[in-house]
């Protein structure tokens, strides 16, 4: 019996490190994801002299989660096919098109569910877009994105996270963790 309590033990521990590191990763390409999306209103402003477009964000913290819930995606559904199955980027590109449109989809659902309307962006005006909440040309471009993140960032990332101990990894968790709770809870108060 106590053989197998420690062997749960030694589980649920793997399950909450791996936990940590995703949620670590959501929260840092969620942060990235939010001035990737200010540089791109920069440049198309600059190229085609369009309206420049600043996100809003719905935490205080300059936060974008549907690219850190898209690079998690991508990181639980693409990446075990590049390893296991030898997908090459073609493959991994047209599986991270469907996996970010989903992401895109479900997040827009659900900022609907809990706002009533999805305020953050609108692609009605874009062709062969779904109710507005997806559309063809930022699907291609988000699992342009997932995939060249999944050959060429996601390595070096997955070394350095390796090399954490323990405690690191556990501050570097916590104060992530706590950070976007607190941010949450006072999104409350606006």
């Amino acid at each position: 019996m106590e053989a197998t309590s420690k062997s749960q033990n030694i589980s649920l521990q793997h399950y909450f490190v791996v936990f940590q590191r995703l949620f670590i990763i959501f929260w840092v390409f969620a942060f990235l994801g939010h001035y990737l999306e200010i540089i791109w209103s920069w440049l198309n402003h600059l190229a085609f002299s369009t309206n420049l477009w600043l996100p809003s964000t719905p935490t205080f913290i300059p936060l974008a989660p549907p690219y850190g819930m898209g690079v998690v995606a991508a990181i639980l559904l693409t990446w075990p096919f590049i390893k296991r199955h030898e997908f090459n980027p073609v493959q991994s590109f047209v599986l991270n098109v469907f996996i970010s449109a989903l992401v895109e989809y479900l997040s827009a659902i659900f900022l609907v569910f809990v706002d009533g309307y999805n305020k953050f962006w609108n692609y009605s005006n874009q062709p062969f877009n779904l109710n507005g909440y997806i559309c063809l040309e930022n699907s291609l471009l988000f699992g342009l994105g997932a995939t060249v993140f999944l050959y060429y960032i996601y390595p070096i990332y997955k070394k350095f996270i390796d090399k954490l101990k323990l405690p690191q990894l556990d501050m570097l968790f916590l104060i992530m963790f706590v950070s976007y709770g607190v941010d949450l809870i006072l999104i409350n108060f606006r």
